[in-house]
């Protein structure tokens, strides 16, 4: 009576991985300076990129994005790519330069988690260090596209960042919320107050 379960498991299993490890751009990011990156582009994009690391996120996929990274997603980088883009609306090269930057985040910060993962999980030291050498690329262009969308909005985005980033692993959940003063989440994902 086991063996059923055990196959569902293994279908359910492949089914997540191989979801998740198919490409998941339809937009070329790195398109030239003269490619026209659209609104409906970008929205495109953000909407698969969204649904994928919640798809991530619920089925608890070991490259998913950390509550930190949701919440500098969310909570800091769409609200300024949004008035960066208002800020921006008439000055053509600015606004495809801030697209551009936005479509190369969400992918990069995505991208970086998987190799992060395949790092970790390659047996081989040639794999490893490739993995590794390529999530260090993505992981870096993450952090520079997040300094320089702060940089743009001013002193206290950058203030507001630095701190976010300075935060404990449990002073977030796994969505992506951040816990109140004084309390962090447990490993369940439950409130608790902070050890003095």
């Amino acid at each position: 009576m086991e063996w059923w379960r055990i196959i569902i498991i293994i279908v359910v299993v492949w089914w997540i991985v191989k979801s998740h490890y198919e490409p998941k751009r339809s937009t070329n990011v790195s398109a030239s300076v003269e490619d026209n990156i659209t609104e409906e582009d970008v929205l495109k994009e953000k909407s698969t990129f969204e649904k994928n690391f919640e798809h991530s996120v619920e089925c608890g996929v070991p490259d998913a994005l950390s509550g930190q990274d949701i919440y500098i997603y969310r909570s800091l980088m769409c609200v300024w790519f949004s008035k960066l883009s208002s800020d921006n609306r008439y000055n053509d090269e600015m606004i495809q330069k801030i697209r551009r930057d936005w479509l190369d985040y969400m992918y990069s910060l995505e991208s970086s988690k998987t190799l992060k993962f395949l790092s970790l999980e390659a047996e081989e030291k040639e794999k490893q260090e490739s993995y590794e050498n390529k999530w260090y690329i993505e992981a870096n262009k993450v952090c520079a596209i997040e300094n320089a969308f702060a940089s743009l909005i001013g002193k206290k985005a950058v203030d507001e960042l630095t701190r976010i980033r300075g935060l404990n692993y449990f002073d977030f959940n796994k969505y992506g919320n951040l816990a109140p003063d004084g309390f962090e989440f447990n490993s369940e994902g439950k409130l608790n107050k902070k050890k003095k």
